[in-house]
């Protein structure tokens, strides 16, 4: 499924993440990404072992198994070439992945919040973005993580690959939302994902546009994010941001995120 992001994903499960930079956790046991634009060409996957099947992440098989997945590219989950690997959690993969010639790439820190409580409201001006309101979702977004103006096709091609995301079936589990200033501009854009109640769900991605960054934003529509994610039952927030981008890791734990241990993508080379 052709994601806002300019990433075609593909999971085992038949599950498509939702997002932008980095790939959120969906049940089942493993997903890829491929992004391509004109200075980079990669690709990433995610493996996430539930508390539920805890005995997964030491799972030797299912590991092989899931190296022979990446290796093969008729399999449909990664080309041939390039690539970055996130395994944060599965630590047999991230054994049998190293062993196989992947090298620790970028860093990344994984937050997490308890939703027992609902998240505090901080008085910024929330909406849920339909597919009405596909353009300024991409145009925030594009702001935030790409920071160059986009050109009309850039433009109309992730606006409708946001709406092909907002309409298909993954999507009964999602949620878009935007913040707004006092004069109604939109300012800050996120998503969240639920896996189901009682389960964590993922805010991915969250982003602040270029022109509106420290006036607390970033802090508001995390929260809101949260709040989305306890209207829908999840039992906490999780959120993974690069470890050095400082603004990032003090804006999740300003919203009450508490930080785990980084852990390291793993890439391949060419």
């Amino acid at each position: 499924m052709a994601l806002p992001c300019n990433c075609t994903r593909v999971t085992s499960a038949g599950i498509p993440c939702g997002a932008c930079l980095r790939q959120p956790p969906r049940p089942g046991p493993g997903y890829a990404t491929e992004r391509s634009s004109r200075s980079v060409s990669w690709t990433a996957l995610t493996y996430f072992a539930w508390p539920s099947t805890p005995d997964l992440r030491d799972d030797d098989d299912l590991a092989r198994q899931i190296l022979t997945d990446l290796n093969t590219p008729e399999r449909g989950l990664l080309a041939a070439g390039e690539a970055t690997i996130e395994a944060r959690g599965a630590q047999q993969l991230r054994r049998v992945l190293l062993q196989h010639g992947w090298q620790d790439s970028d860093t990344w820190t994984p937050f997490s919040r308890s939703l027992r409580d609902p998240p505090e409201h901080v008085g910024v001006r929330v909406d849920e973005m339909g597919a009405d309101r596909a353009e300024d979702w991409v145009a925030v977004h594009s702001s935030a993580f790409r920071g160059t103006q986009l050109t009309e096709p850039d433009r109309s091609r992730l606006v409708q690959k946001w709406l092909t995301m907002v309409t298909g079936p993954v999507y009964s589990r999602g949620c878009s939302l935007a913040a707004f200033d006092e004069q109604g501009v939109t300012v800050a854009v996120t998503t969240v994902w639920s896996a189901g109640p009682h389960r964590p769900g993922l805010i991915e991605p969250m982003g602040v546009h270029r022109d509106h960054r420290g006036q607390g934003y970033g802090r508001a529509i995390t929260l809101a994010a949260a709040a989305a994610l306890h209207r829908m039952g999840s039992s906490s927030a999780i959120v993974c941001a690069e470890s050095s981008n400082a603004g990032a890791l003090a804006t999740y734990a300003s919203a009450g995120f508490e930080a785990g241990k980084p852990v390291p993508d793993l890439c391949r080379n060419a």
